[in-house]
């Protein structure tokens, strides 16, 4: 490729490309059919179309060529969409499942995982990749050309810091070679070499002193250096692709070391230090004599750098002894430190723009998948204070019957009444108990329990029959193809959905234990509450009319009906009681609250949301302290009660009206009761329906995914047999092409000094044109001029590089001068039964 501007090469890494195509559809259905099972149809219709521009964009970054800026852009938009969905639902091969595949950048070996992680990484490394390339285009023969490939490469080294971060945090998404922390490392270094070349150059270019100069060459050669550590060891010296690479940083540390004691001989001659001087530039000869054994290996143009400066730099050499031999004298040291001071001047800098905006992200709305998680949680400990305080305030109602049974109150004083006909608190409950529908509401209630219970079954049994044909599916493959069906078998794949599905089992037979309870509960009552389904004049034929008895003037009996009286109060606040905890409960929604808050300070918004429940809990607490203290003085009055009963005149009237009223008093309590516990059974298996509806969706959608799934397995499995089958072959060796690693046309200006004629334009290169390979002059060295150098013939690609370069591309800096980029900052979004609150 001809420049129109003659620098050195530079080194860009390949593009990786998605192993196989369909990758985004199949990432926006798994999005859409978890979205729409676990949060509504609503919610998943909303979000449709970002969906879909996520499944094309995934198409997009993953099959193009082209590594252009709005290549680039794309990147950052799909890394910003992956990442906000990455909070918000759970990517993996049990849920939201999409087998995610790319291509090793160094080695073109498809690789796939169903980690969220590895995709991220991917797309990071693909935008360090772009960055890199965009840098090797610049013409870094003027200020703006270099700026802009300074600030490309640090943005570069950024983004391969990111996904070596990230990677760090999640290592089982190391699949690939180019992923691993020696790849990243080396890769980080060798973009920071890069931008600190330019540096250089510039420096160079602006003729500073050559002390400054000394330490920017040294500090380049150094992270060269690093670079080639990272080449020369496991498993990068055994990946063919980077032989080619490691002599390039191997020739361009030694160049960079040379040149940082050449300038350095500089500084000295300055100071009159002509003995040292000597001895720099004998360390600067030596070094440049060690990449003789590369030279052959380097682009042509290298090549002549190589020898032009080799023998500019003997000849100061030669010139620096005679001088110092004849007129200074200095004493020359045997040896100098290889290594000079350095100066560092670039850094990896985060990339902007890679992850979504506030404001700007189209999926703000979705529930995160954290705050779900910790929603059921604070949902099991809501549940635990509700069951707890329904539970005291039904052993309260509970030993209220049983205490007053015992005593047989309060039928025994409403027995001693005059009045013919009922009393007025039995009338008053038998007026409830027909207003609410009587025997036909329970019959009613009980019906439909039972219709609900029968769909929660048969849901139940659907999901788990989706679980079980599916796993049989992948036993028959695995019968079909043995060793080589290599998919992860389903039983480790549905352990959480299994152990959801037993759970949900678990919760229906203890429910229909409890409906066995309460039906046990109103038998005993139903022949009386038939009979008080009829007619008031029915109902009050039923009573003897008692005859007067005196003792209803005493004043023990009078103390005793109001302390009745005050405890029918007592029961009826604690019945309000339990209507205001279920409906508190029924409202008690704080997904906005950690939606907003992170995800380390829940346990701070769970404590603060069950403080809502403290004032609940004191009442009942007062409640049944004052029930208490109340059966303290009804056992008392009802002790002079039963005194004054037993000296007054026998009636049989009374025995038979106290014993009916007591009937009466117990049935219609049981039956307030039983329809509490009726209408919470329909409320309950109401709600767990839905529950189990998106239980059967997530098993439904896990089979469907291992379907589609299958086929790709299926064709390896098949392909796998074949080979086995096939003859041997004899190996042939293959010398590597495009995919080799050379200097390539990719830009940096002069490694040494600054030369003539710089070129004032970046010439635009359209895709698909061709030109050959043009080399440059020779680079001016401290002055010395480059014209007349012979030329290399033969063109140096990038490595990996595969078509012609995209249109070039040329951001725009805001910043002025030549500061290096400054941190770019992003906002980063961050068994109870169900009669207790179950």
């Amino acid at each position: 490729m001809a420049n129109g501007h003659e620098q050195a090469s530079m080194l860009a890494v390949d593009y990786k490309l998605s192993g196989r195509g369909g990758i985004g559809e199949a990432l926006c259905a798994a999005v859409d059919r978890y979205v729409r099972s676990q949060q509504g149809q609503a919610v998943a219709e909303d979000h449709a179309a970002a969906f879909r521009q996520m499944g094309e964009a995934r198409d997009v970054v993953g099959n193009s060529r082209d590594r252009s800026e709005a290549v680039l852009d794309q990147l950052k938009r799909y890394h910003g969409l992956l990442s906000s969905l990455h909070r918000r639902l759970p990517f993996s091969e049990r849920e939201v499942s999409v087998r995610f595949s790319w291509k090793d950048a160094f080695s073109d070996k498809t690789h796939d995982d169903y980690s969220i992680h590895f995709e991220k990484a991917c797309v990071l490394f693909n935008i360090g990749c772009v960055y890199n390339y965009i840098g090797t285009l610049q013409n870094r023969k003027t200020a703006e050309g270099i700026k802009v490939a300074c600030h490309s490469f640090q943005f570069a080294a950024g983004s391969f810091e990111t996904a070596k971060e990230y990677l760090q945090k999640h290592p089982q998404s190391i699949t690939s070679t180019d992923l691993r922390m020696e790849s990243l490392n080396m890769l980080i270094s060798l973009m920071l070499a890069q931008a600190q070349e330019t540096y250089y150059e510039k420096a160079s270019q602006e003729k500073r002193l050559p002390a400054v100069i000394s330490k920017l060459a040294a500090q380049t050669a150094l992270f060269y250096q690093a670079a080639v550590v990272m080449l020369e060891s496991e498993p990068l010296c055994s990946v063919r692709s980077l032989r080619e690479w490691l002599v390039h940083c191997r020739v361009r540390e030694s160049y960079y070391r040379a040149a940082s004691h050449y300038r350095h001989a500089l500084a000295l001659a300055a100071e009159l230090e002509y003995g040292q001087q000597v001895a720099h530039l004998r360390e600067a000869c030596d070094t440049l004599k060690s990449t003789e054994r590369y030279q052959s290996r380097v682009d042509g143009y290298m090549q002549q750098v190589l020898k032009f400066v080799s023998q500019m730099v003997s000849k100061a050499l030669a010139d620096a002894i005679e001088e110092n031999n004849t007129i200074y004298h200095k004493t020359v040291p045997d040896s100098v430190p290889s290594r000079l001071e350095t100066y560092a001047c670039v850094k990896a800098v985060s990339p902007p723009g890679i992850f979504c905006e506030a404001g700007a992200d189209p999926f703000s709305s979705i529930i995160p998948y954290s705050a779900t998680q910790s929603l059921s949680v604070y949902t099991e400990r809501k549940g635990a204070v509700v069951r707890e305080l329904m539970t005291l305030m039904q052993e309260g109602n509970d030993l209220a019957s049983t205490s007053l049974a015992s005593m047989d109150l309060p039928g025994a004083v409403q027995a001693l009444e005059q009045q013919p006909g009922l009393p007025q608190e039995i009338l008053d409950k038998i007026q409830s108990f027909k207003q609410a529908g009587g025997l036909s509401c329970v019959a009613d209630l009980t019906e439909a329990k039972r219709g609900l219970v029968s769909e929660d079954e048969n849901i139940l049994r659907e999901a788990i029959k989706a679980l079980d044909a599916e796993e049989e599916e992948n036993q028959a493959a695995i019968a079909m193809y043995g060793s080589a069906w290599t998919r992860k078998p389903s039983h480790l794949l549905t352990e959480q959905l299994r152990a959801d599905g037993q759970s949900y089992t678990n919760k229906l037979v203890h429910a229909k234990k409890s409906d066995g309870l309460v039906a046990a509960k109103l038998e005993p009552h139903r022949e009386m509450l038939q009979r008080l389904s009829q007619s008031s004049e029915h109902i009050v034929r039923m009573l003897p009319v008692p005859s007067l008895s005196p003792i209803m003037r005493e004043p023990a009996v009078q103390t005793l009906r109001h302390q009745l009286q005050l405890l029918d109060s007592v029961v009826a606040e604690r019945n309000r009681l339990r209507g205001a905890l279920r409906a508190l409960a029924d409202q008690d929604d704080i997904t906005a609250e950690l939606v907003a808050a992170p995800e380390d300070e829940h346990e701070r918004v769970f404590a603060e949301a069950l403080l809502k429940y403290a004032p609940l809990k004191s009442q009942v607490e007062r409640n049944l302290d004052a029930q208490e203290k109340l059966f303290v003085t009804i056992s008392d009055a009802n002790s002079k009660f039963a005194a004054l009963r037993q000296h007054a005149p026998p009636d049989p009237n009374t025995a038979q009206r106290q014993r009916l009223c007591q009937q009466m008093h117990a049935a219609l309590l049981a039956f307030d009761e039983v329809l509490v516990n009726l209408r919470e059974g329909v409320r309950f298996y109401t709600r767990f329906q839905d529950l189990l509806r998106k239980y059967l969706m997530a098993c439904k959608d896990f089979a469907m995914a291992r379907r589609l799934d299958k086929v790709e397995y299926e064709k390896q499995a098949r392909q796998a047999l074949a080979s086995a089958a096939a003859p041997p072959q004899a190996a042939s060796y293959e010398h590597p092409t495009s995919s080799s690693p050379s200097f390539g046309s990719a830009p940096t200006s002069a490694l040494y000094g600054s030369g003539g004629g710089y070129a004032t334009s970046i010439p635009r290169v359209q895709p698909g044109t061709s030109s050959a390979y043009r080399p440059p002059p020779m680079p001016s060295f401290g002055g010395v001029p480059s014209a007349g150098a012979p030329s290399p013939t033969s063109p140096y690609p990038p490595h990996g590089y595969t078509q012609q370069p995209p249109p070039q591309y040329a951001p725009q800096y805001q910043q002025s001068g030549y500061p290096p980029p400054p941190h770019s900052t992003h906002q980063q979004p961050p068994p109870g039964s169900y009669y207790q609150g179950q």
